[in-house]
């Protein structure tokens, strides 16, 4: 059986993983086709050597942006989505606001930037 202080530590620890990992969050504009189980990413459209029509351009945003972590949310929509690759066309890192803290009594202050991480990306089907 479980103690509170076990449960306690449990809780905190679950907590403190989910907010300091993030969550990357999608927003997609488009059609969608029967689900696919490999998406190609690319960061140019020079890259892509076959025909292809874009179906559907996404957003995805991330509070504490881990771009391999976004990449990879990115990749499992697409698929969703029925899309046969994905064409990255922006990144952008946002300040969101900062806050301070600290104490003028002992002469230091620390100022916290919050930042937003945002890709924008098309999703695209081969001929």
């Amino acid at each position: 059986m479980m103690n509170v202080r076990s449960a306690f530590a449990i809780g905190l620890c679950g907590f403190g993983s989910l907010h300091f990992m993030g969550c990357a969050s999608t927003e997609y504009y488009g059609e969608s086709y029967p689900v696919t189980s490999h998406v190609d990413v690319y960061w140019d459209t020079t890259d892509v050597h076959r025909e292809y029509s874009v179906i559907g351009r996404a957003v995805t945003t991330e509070g504490f942006g881990d771009s391999d972590d976004m990449i990879k949310s990115i990749r499992e929509e697409a698929m969703q989505r029925g899309a046969h690759g994905v064409i990255i066309t922006e990144l952008d890192s946002i300040e969101q606001g900062s806050s301070e803290s600290g104490s003028d009594k002992d002469d230091f202050r620390f100022t916290t930037i919050d930042r937003e991480e945002r890709i924008e990306s098309k999703f695209i089907r081969y001929h």
